[in-house]
């Protein structure tokens, strides 16, 4: 029958890049309701992103871009927070039916497979070669970039939405057509959704394909055919994200933003090209005296091609939970601002950071999941409150 034929082709492709996520992340398919793919630090952070997500807009009913959960009472905007609300939408009903470590597992799963199909969908429309085409999924979604920002960085590991943007814009160029116009748009929308860098990268290759079409083809891009679809393209962005861009405007102009990671710690060291790093197997045994030179993050600047997958998504043991339930992220400890805060302050702060290490029972080799949170703000608010009693003094 046709439709079993036409059908044939996604599915074999969707079973092969799931098939090949799972032994490649071996081994996430055996602890999928205990551990999370992640470390401690951002991947808690992404966390609560998805639990708050789910708790603004079915709980509390509220604007899940401003909490006052965090920095309590007077509360903060999430506008600038790497929110990534595309996988925190898409966990909410996983939420209702798993536990947290399932849902978030089951969302990183998600996006190493719909990368691959992706890519594959964009190679085969450009080379009409199957093989080739599987075999340029296979190095987008599996390169060294996708798996070390495994670390947690789940609005960086949701890279799945940008080939299918490109696709279409391309068919615009080559087939015309309002749908593909309206297509293009609302995947630059879940680019959005998961990242700003992906929207930025999604800008950059739009300039650099419109600009050499403009050299090579001048007349197909200034018809009036694709003048008209690539707006649409963009005007069914601009009307959904515009809200939501007029609100981080108004806040960037009126409010006072402070913290950032120093580019100086956090770019590519130009041997991290070609050498291994600390998150490989072969590097963190052979190269130690090159990353270690390094400054800053050795898996986010060390872009390096050798680099063997995660050491992580063999191991997945940073984030072990010991009967967690459903509910995650419950009300955080409450810690009201002061003006000034004295050394002693701080001191007891650090005492009440060290007591929950060590108040764990007998025989626990790790702390509970929501332990973790508490003692990273913890630590996170002694740090800043020691910082501001020396600039006090």
């Amino acid at each position: 029958m046709k439709w079993k034929q036409k059908l044939r082709e996604p599915v074999l492709i969707t079973l092969s890049f799931t098939l090949l996520t799972l032994i490649l992340t071996y081994p996430v398919i055996f602890r999928l309701s205990t551990h999370f793919m992640c470390d401690g630090g951002d991947g808690f952070q992404n966390m609560w992103n998805m639990w708050w997500l789910k708790t603004s807009l079915l709980d509390l009913h509220t604007n899940p871009y401003y909490t006052t959960y965090l920095h309590y009472p007077d509360g903060i905007s999430l506008l600038f927070q790497t929110f990534n609300p595309f996988n925190g939408l898409i966990s909410i009903p996983l939420q209702f039916l798993f536990r947290m470590e399932i849902t978030y597992n089951l969302v990183v799963i998600f996006s190493f497979i719909m990368s691959g199909i992706g890519m594959y969908l964009l190679a085969r429309y450009l080379i009409k070669n199957r093989l080739a085409a599987f075999i340029s999924g296979v190095i987008y979604t599996f390169c060294p970039f996708h798996f070390a920002h495994g670390l947690g960085h789940l609005q960086l590991i949701a890279m799945e939405w940008m080939p299918f943007y490109i696709l279409y814009m391309i068919k615009i160029h080559r087939e015309g057509g309002w749908k593909n116009g309206i297509l293009g748009g609302l995947f630059l929308i879940l680019t959005t959704l998961c990242s700003w860098y992906y929207l930025i990268y999604s800008g950059f290759i739009t300039c650099i394909y419109l600009i050499y079409h403009l050299i090579t083809s001048r007349e197909s891009v200034l018809s009036k055919n694709f003048g008209r679809n690539i707006l649409i393209l963009f005007v069914t962005f601009w009307v959904c994200m515009s809200p939501l861009f007029g609100a981080m405007f108004y806040a960037k102009t009126t409010q006072e933003f402070v913290g950032e990671h120093n580019p100086e710690n956090w770019s590519a060291d130009l041997t991290s090209f070609l050498v291994p790093s600390a998150i490989s197997t072969y590097g963190r045994a052979w190269f130690s005296s090159i990353w270690g030179k390094w400054k800053g993050n050795t898996a986010e600047n060390s872009p390096s091609a050798l680099s063997r997958r995660m050491e992580e998504t063999r191991a997945l043991c940073w984030a072990y939970q010991e009967q967690a339930n459903g509910k995650v992220c419950q009300r955080l400890n409450r810690f009201p601002r002061r003006e000034r805060h004295r050394q002693h302050d701080t001191n007891s702060k650090r005492t009440q950071t060290q007591s929950l290490l060590t108040a764990q029972p007998k025989g626990a080799t790790v702390m509970p999941w929501r332990d973790k949170i508490k003692m990273e703000l913890l630590n996170q608010l002694s740090n800043w409150q020691l910082t501001q009693a020396q600039s006090n003094s």
